[in-house]
């Protein structure tokens, strides 16, 4: 019983046929288990080497011109006159034909005669009714199925073209350009397999086509299968194309069929794979250690956004892949890649500078926004212009600006220093040579060679640097955010000169708090260069950490660091600070009288004297006044 179970897996791995190792397992007793387990090492390897290989495609293919010779046919097959053999696989060979009938070429999958069983006659058979269900341009058209004598064939339309692994191989690595347009026909052609109800699980270069018209045309439904029907012993495909959980579980879905794409447009712009494995082990080994090559290490001229489609294409999770084709197409079609024109590439540059100047405007617009309502003065100023937040902004911005320079020379210090270290000691390259290498250990262990991990580390960070920040620096904060005529003299300590270095520390801590929400973010920027996609909600928690620490920088500048200088007067009796006026009345701040501290005066009030004299306006809340 065990010898003709291993017979039979010996000659379907021969054939190039999935072989069922569940079932070989169970009937398979002792030393012949042993047996079994160097077949399936054996089968590993024959078919990742035959479907890696780089020769002719087994499908319906036409010889790359100029043609070679043909190799000897037999003259007829029923209707059809074989002019030459154009392809031969495991269980099949492919020719070139002549219908004298509709003269036109046809292109037949003939079995082998020594191929006789039904398995692989239903296969043929399931091969051509999964084709004659799809009706599309980018999908190769079937003809029919006819038998003469003991061999079965099927008749298809004549490709004449090359296989993308053709073209790759004459002319090299292709430009992001290209593969987008030739991923956006695949994905056309994808997208009707899939509505027909059937999935490919065999979408690689070899399968894929260009005719001398350009069209790309998806062929080989061999392995195709229903995608209602799920049979987990049943895994067909190019390994190096496979999807992880094809590979372990036999899950085949749109979305196994949109990873092989993605390998496939991976493909099409290196002559690589992401995954270099010599076995079906080393493979499985390689996605449980969640390892392969970006697309920015294999070429970093591509854009941005076209490694960032593909390496979500080929995510090894399932569901951070796109769901089918139709979506990947949309963001192939959503690609802008292309030279272009003088005066967009000008954009870059010009929007740097509107950035800055934007920035500042709006840092301006906040420290001025809060100087007005925190006093109550907005209808006792005139109106700020652009020009004015422009200035605040301006002002406000150069200390921290300074604090920036500061860090990034002194990082920039510490890296020529350890360059020039690594340089001149052969020790002290080994030490930091160890030391990167148990940093990169670390890090994969951690998985912070993933965006989405690495992106939840940064804004923890983000998030926990404003909140200490915030925490230790509370009694300030309430203070700025209170209606301060209103507030207890004693809270408007706070405000008061004295505290001076209180405020300058203020400063300095959300100056720091700020610049770090920025810098643990560049790591995750770096990973999103090479590729990886980051949702939008991260990004969306990033700059709301970011723009909290600056807000909390930048809010009091006006009204708490700027020495702000205001006439003194004297007012029935209080000495008071003229804060805002208008054509009829000022307005008043009196720190000596009682909450609300704001008063209003007419011009004309014989009470308002002024002493001629300047002072800031907190001064009165702090034990050492200050004047001018």
């Amino acid at each position: 019983m065990s010898e003709a179970v291993l017979d039979e897996a010996i000659e379907q791995i021969a054939d190039g046929l999935t072989v069922d190792w569940t079932a070989i397992d169970r009937g398979t007793p002792g030393r012949a288990r042993e047996w079994a387990k160097s077949l399936r090492v054996l089968n590993d390897i024959v078919k990742l080497h035959r479907d890696a290989a780089a020769d002719y495609d087994q499908t319906t293919m036409a010889p790359a011109t100029p043609e070679v010779a043909p190799s000897p046919t037999p003259d007829t097959w029923g209707k059809y006159r074989l002019t030459n053999k154009v392809g031969e696989g495991s269980y099949g060979s492919v020719y070139r034909a002549w219908d004298s009938e509709l003269e036109r070429d046809v292109a037949i999958k003939i079995l082998h005669r020594r191929v006789g069983d039904t398995k692989l006659r239903e296969r043929l058979l399931q091969e051509g009714r999964a084709l004659a269900k799809i009706q599309h341009n980018n999908v190769v058209r079937v003809l029919g199925i006819e038998a003469h004598g003991d061999r079965v064939g099927l008749c298809m339309e004549f490709v004449r073209g090359k296989t993308l692994a053709d073209i790759v191989r004459g002319q090299g690595r292709l430009s992001a350009a290209e593969a987008v347009l030739i991923g956006e026909d695949l994905c056309r052609a994808l997208s009707a397999v899939h509505g027909a109800g059937f999935i490919h699980r065999d979408v690689k270069a070899k399968n894929v086509m260009r005719d001398d018209t350009g069209r790309m045309v998806l062929m080989d439904f061999g392995t195709g299968r229903s995608a209602e029907v799920q049979n987990k012993s049943d895994r067909a495909g190019t390994p190096l194309y496979m999807a992880p959980e094809v590979i372990e579980e036999g899950q085949q879905s749109a979305r196994s069929d949109v990873y092989s794409l993605g390998v496939l447009l991976y493909y099409l712009v290196t002559a690589d794979y992401p995954v270099n494995a010599r076995t079906i082990d080393e493979l499985r080994a390689a996605h449980a250690r969640r390892e392969h090559r970006w697309l920015s290490e294999l070429r970093p001229d591509l854009p941005v956004a076209f490694m960032q489609v593909v390496e979500r294409a080929i995510a090894l999770d399932p569901e951070e892949r796109y769901a089918n084709a139709s979506e990947l197409l949309s963001a192939l079609n959503g690609l802008k890649i292309g030279v272009s024109p003088w005066f967009l590439r000008l954009t870059v540059p010009l929007l740097a500078i509107a950035t800055v100047f934007g920035g500042m405007t709006l840092l301006g617009a906040i420290t001025s926004t809060h100087y007005n309502t925190a006093l109550q003065r907005s209808d006792f100023a005139a109106a700020d212009t652009v020009w004015d937040w422009l200035r605040w902004g301006r002002l406000t911005s150069v200390p921290p600006l300074l604090i920036l320079i500061i860090v990034v020379l002194s990082v920039a210090v510490l890296r020529v220093i350890r360059r020039v270290a690594v340089v001149s000691s052969r020790r002290v390259a080994r030490l930091d040579s160890a030391v990167r290498n148990r940093g990169t250990a670390i890090a994969h262990r951690l998985r912070l060679d993933e965006v989405s991990v690495r992106a939840s580390y940064a804004l923890l960070i983000s998030l926990a640097g404003v909140t200490l920040a915030g925490w230790y620096f509370k009694p300030l904060l309430l203070q700025l955010l209170a209606y301060i005529p209103a507030a207890d003299s004693r809270d408007l300590e706070l405000l008061s000169p004295q505290y001076v270095t209180y405020h300058n520390y203020y400063r300095g801590v959300f100056t720091l708090v700020t610049i770090l929400s920025v810098a643990v973010w560049l790591p995750v920027m770096r990973l999103v260069r090479k590729g990886q996609s980051l949702h939008w909600g991260m990004w969306l928690g990033g700059a709301l950490a970011t723009c909290i620490a600056l807000a909390c920088l930048h809010m009091p500048y006006r009204l708490l660091i700027y020495r702000n200088l205001f006439e003194v007067v004297q007012w029935n009796g209080a000495r008071c600070s003229v804060i805002g006026e208008t054509s009829s009345s000022y307005l008043l701040f009196c720190p000596d009288v009682a909450p609300p501290r704001n008063r209003i005066a007419d011009r004309k009030d014989p009470g308002v004297t002024f002493v001629g004299a300047q002072e800031r306006l907190f001064s009165h809340f702090g034990t050492t006044p200050s004047s001018h």
